[in-house]
């Protein structure tokens, strides 16, 4: 293991290195530059997983994305249903 690395794949890359005494670090970097580094012990069963914050973690797109659809954009059974007040108020043909 020279330099840390322990194997690299096509795209994505490993590389395992000792922080201190029995402390280790783990990091997949994909190619997309998605890391996920895990860290522990010699000794732990499971090792600790850091999962990075997402870029747009504050994104709700119930909150801040309008949908918007055109009349061009459905079909006439969608329009007539876009209409409706109530979902008794759509007529469903269950006879197929």
């Amino acid at each position: 293991m020279s330099g840390g690395k322990m194997s690299v794949m096509s795209k994505s890359s490993v590389v395992a290195r000792v922080l201190g005494g029995d402390r280790l670090e783990c990091q997949v970097v994909s190619p997309r530059a998605e890391r996920l580094t895990l860290t522990g012990t010699t000794t732990d069963v499971e090792p600790e997983v850091e999962r990075p914050r997402r870029p747009f973690a504050d994104f709700d797109p119930r909150l801040h994305y309008k949908l918007t659809l055109a009349d061009s954009e459905l079909t006439e059974v969608e329009r007539n249903a876009r209409a409706a007040t109530s979902v008794d108020d759509i007529d469903l043909d269950l006879d197929q």
